[in-house]
């Protein structure tokens, strides 16, 4: 029996979890951040209003100073990050709380960071740290998917300087939220098609966060059960929107995929999802999923080991029948499971392959991939 690698494992995030949580918001907000009075409140332009969430999310907090900044949609881009900056600064805002899906965390993570450090976006985009911690930042999510309420990345699009039109995450420990309000009730709204793309992304999250090389025994045992939650549970919430166990399981395997990949990274399923969203407007967790099978089987083609408890999981024993579980899965839930289903051209997948590709010593995957090997997956992940 061999001894233990040393490992680090680190999260920050106070997490608040259960059905009707965000009613206690501001008794939060009065334990954890006493002195703050002005919130400026991020959230999307129509979804959350049409639901009357963000009326309801008015009036809880109506004893605060609200600034309701609801400009952020899909793919958020650094002119409504910017926007969101001026307006906290206009209006004296101590506080952002984000309500929303992945984006709207992103949109509020990237604000929450950047009105406390004066360079452009695009320099932490690059690399470099910020000098400063964010301000003060509360993370409620609306969608079981994302994670993005306990985490340090932020995904922006930025519209100028050197990654102009570009989709690119920016990280560093300053960013992780002060706190995460996870209320199911909140994802009782979804449609279909958003539960199975949020769903599929936290499958890509665990499943990523287990084989990655950065992966550690704590992340293994919070990724391995956010799999078996979102096996057995996302097809009941697929199928019944209003199931409310199924909801509450969803989250909370959301809560266990963060607490993985959050210190464990994902891999090359998640660099492809990048241009798959911009240039074929593919849904985050859809663009993830749509890869996931066949990166997989690669895998398991060269380190079976490293993939037996996602098999056990499953209920198989093979690299190509694992593969077939989740194509079959996926397909189940109505979402694509090629490339060629969502409108990528055999001729584009060079194209694809040499804007993700990263070298073999920048890998997070278990197994090494050559460029020539990339492009095979991409290949049979497009279909016949």
């Amino acid at each position: 029996m061999n001894c233990m690698d040393i490992f680090k494992y680190s999260l920050p995030t106070k997490v608040v979890f259960g059905s009707d949580t965000i009613n206690e918001l501001p008794k939060l907000i009065k334990e954890n951040f006493p002195k703050k009075s002005s919130i400026l409140l991020v959230t999307g332009r129509s979804s959350l209003k049409k639901q009357g969430i963000t009326d309801k999310f008015l009036k809880i907090l109506e004893k605060y100073t609200i600034v309701l900044f609801d400009k952020v949609e899909a793919n958020p881009t650094s002119d409504i990050v910017y926007e969101g900056i001026e307006t906290y600064k206009k209006h004296r805002c101590d506080l952002v709380i984000a309500v929303g899906g992945g984006s709207v965390m992103d949109a509020g993570k990237a604000i929450a960071i950047l009105v406390n450090n004066q360079k452009p976006l695009e320099v932490y985009q690059s690399g470099e740290k910020p000098e400063h911690p964010s301000d003060d930042f509360i993370a409620i999510p609306t969608t079981s998917g994302t994670s993005s309420e306990m985490t340090v990345w932020s995904v922006i699009t930025n519209k100028e300087g050197a990654y102009k039109n570009t989709k690119k995450s920016f990280s560093d420990e300053k960013m992780y939220p002060k706190l995460a309000v996870i209320d199911p009730k909140l994802t009782l709204g979804l449609s279909a098609y958003q539960t199975a793309s949020t769903g599929l992304d936290v499958l890509s999250h665990a499943m990523e966060g287990f084989w990655s090389k950065k992966k550690n025994p704590i992340s293994d045992l919070y990724a391995l059960e956010a799999i078996k939650l979102v096996v057995k549970y996302l097809p009941t919430a697929y199928k019944n929107g209003s199931d409310l166990v199924a909801r509450e399981k969803m989250s909370f395997a959301t809560l266990l995929a963060g607490f993985a990949f959050s210190n464990s990274r994902t891999t090359s399923p998640h660099k492809v999802s990048y241009p798959l969203t911009t240039q074929y407007q593919l849904p985050h967790g859809a663009a993830c999923a749509v890869t996931l099978p066949y990166f997989m089987h690669y895998i398991g083609k060269n380190d079976l080991d490293r993939l037996q408890p996602i098999l056990n999981i499953f209920g198989v024993s093979q690299a190509n029948e694992a593969l077939n579980f989740l194509k079959t899965f996926i397909k189940d839930l109505d979402m694509p499971c090629t490339l060629k289903e969502v409108g990528v051209e055999e001729e584009d997948l060079d194209y694809i392959a040499r804007k993700t590709y990263a070298p073999i010593e920048k890998q997070e995957d278990p197994v090494p991939l050559s460029f020539d090997d990339y492009l095979e997956v991409l290949k049979l992940a497009y279909g016949s």
